[in-house]
């Protein structure tokens, strides 16, 4: 029978070996083995966009600019390998739902290594927004 006690001090000392964001590994239990892997995730953050200077939760992101009205510049702490990520991000925290009302959506402008610019705009007439909740994930 397996020590329950044992193997979850087992797990975890591994997770405090790979909790240094610098080594972007987590850990896969594969038919009870457990490896190290590289995250998918490059980087992420959540922010207001009515108050850019307000980030709520981010990894290796520097910092969040507002270039234009619904156009925001996120700058990542280390620069990824090349401009080949892909990149998923929503609005809002309003229901938009009433009559009249339409969705927000967010779409890629342009992609560097360093850095992703995003729009964030209404879908019915594309007018820019700065909603005041966004999400931006970079997957490897």
């Amino acid at each position: 029978m397996i020590d329950l006690l044992k193997a979850w001090r087992y797990i975890a000392e591994k997770l405090v070996s790979v909790s240094n964001k610098s080594t972007q590994q987590i850990l896969v239990v594969d038919n009870g083995v457990i490896s190290k892997t590289v995250s998918p995730i490059f980087a992420h953050v959540a922010f207001d966009g009515e108050n850019v200077g307000s980030l709520i939760s981010s990894y290796n992101v520097a910092s969040v600019v507002r270039d234009s009205k619904g156009t925001f510049t996120i700058n990542f702490t280390n620069a990824h390998s090349s401009a080949n990520y892909t990149t998923l991000a929503t609005a809002g925290t309003e229901d938009y739902g009433g009559t009249g009302a339409s969705p927000r959506g967010c779409g890629v402008l342009t992609r560097t290594a360093s850095s992703v610019t995003i729009v964030c705009e209404r879908t019915d007439d594309a007018v820019n927004e700065d909603n005041n909740y966004i999400n931006v994930l970079v997957l490897r």
